[in-house]
C-alpha cells in the first residue's frame, strides 16, 4: 500500500500486488523477477492496477505551522505566529491537544500577545454518537483577557452529507473562570454549540469552516461567538500552505476594548501522519 499517488504526488492510498522471485547463485540470493499486479481486495482487471482506496484514518497526526509578517521604513512591525496540533486515535478513543501563539511588536516594543491550548478527549459510543471532555486555556491581550480556564463535557453527531462534505455538531456544558484587565473577574456556567463543516475540493484541497457559539447561563448578555474559515492547500507530503480568516465576538467585552477581533493569515504547515496497516 503507497500513501502518495505516484503521478499527481498528492496523499492517497494506493494499493498494489508485488511478486519477488529470488533464485540461489554463487552462493547467494538475486531477485530475478517482479511482477506487479493487482490487488485482490482492489477488483479484478488490470484496470485496478495501483487503484485508488479508501484511506484509514492516522492514528496518530501532528501538524505545526508558522506565519510570520514585517513591515520596516515609517514603521516597524513584526507579527509572529505559531501553532501545533496533535491528534490520536486508538480504537474508539480519540484524544487531540492544540497549542497557538500570536504576538505583535511595533518598533522593538511588545504591543499584544495571544495563546490559546485545547485538549479534548473522546470516546466513540457508536457511529453516530460520541462523548467527550474538553479543557481550554486562552491569554488574549488583544481583547484585554489576562487568563481564561473552560472545562466541559458533551457530545459530538456526525450530520450525513454528500461526498466530500462533513459536517460534525458539538454540544456541551461547562465552567469558565475569566481574569480581565482593568475589570471584575467572571466566573459562570456555559452551554456551548460547535460546528465543524469541511469541504474536500480537490484532492489535496481542502476547506474547513468551525463555527462556536458560548453561551453564559447565568447572563443572557454574556455570549460569544468565533467563526474560522480555512483553505488548505499540499504541497508535498509534509508541507501545505493554509490561508486563514477568523472572527472573534464577545457582546459583553472588557471595558475599553472593542466587541469584535478578525484576524487573517498564510501559514505554512509541516504534517506527519501514522496510519494504520491496511486490511
Amino acid at each position: 500500500t503507497f500513501y502518495v499517488n505516484p503521478v499527481t504526488c498528492q496523499p492517497a492510498a494506493l494499493r498494489s500486488l508485488i511478486t519477488d522471485i529470488w533464485t540461489m547463485r554463487d552462493g547467494s540470493w538475486q531477485l530475478r523477477i517482479r511482477h506487479s499486479a493487482p490487488a485482490p481486495a482492489a477488483g479484478a482487471g488490470i484496470a485496478s492496477q495501483y487503484s485508488v482506496v479508501p484511506q484509514l484514518p492516522p492514528t496518530l497526526d501532528v501538524k505545526g505551522e508558522l506565519s510570520y509578517l514585517a513591515t520596516a521604513g515609517n514603521a516597524s512591525t513584526r507579527t509572529f505566529g505559531l501553532a501545533t496540533d496533535v491528534a490520536r486515535q486508538s480504537g474508539p478513543w480519540s484524544t487531540r491537544a492544540r497549542a497557538a501563539l500570536l504576538t505583535t511588536e511595533a518598533d522593538s516594543v511588545t504591543r499584544a500577545r495571544a495563546f490559546t491550548a485545547t485538549v479534548r478527549q473522546a470516546i466513540r459510543l457508536t457511529e453516530r454518537l460520541e462523548v467527550f471532555g474538553r479543557a481550554d486555556y486562552a491569554r488574549d491581550r488583544f481583547a484585554g483577557i489576562e487568563n481564561r480556564a473552560t472545562f466541559e463535557v458533551g457530545s459530538a453527531v456526525p450530520v450525513p452529507l454528500p461526498p466530500r462534505h462533513t459536517l460534525t455538531v458539538d454540544t456541551g456544558v461547562g465552567f469558565t473562570a475569566e481574569q480581565r484587565l482593568d475589570a471584575d473577574d467572571l466566573r459562570f456556567a456555559v452551554a456551548t454549540g460547535t460546528f465543524a463543516y469541511a469541504w474536500t475540493i480537490a484532492p489535496g484541497a481542502e476547506l474547513r469552516d468551525d463555527l462556536a457559539i458560548t453561551a453564559d447561563l447565568q447572563s443572557g448578555t454574556n455570549w460569544r461567538a468565533t467563526n474560522g474559515v480555512a483553505l488548505s492547500v499540499v504541497l508535498t507530503r509534509l508541507l501545505s500552505i493554509k490561508a486563514s480568516h477568523s472572527v472573534e465576538y464577545r457582546h459583553f467585552p472588557v471595558p475599553g476594548f472593542g466587541r469584535t477581533d478578525t484576524r487573517s493569515a498564510v501559514a505554512l504547515v509541516f504534517a506527519v501522519q501514522q496510519r494504520p496497516a491496511s486490511p
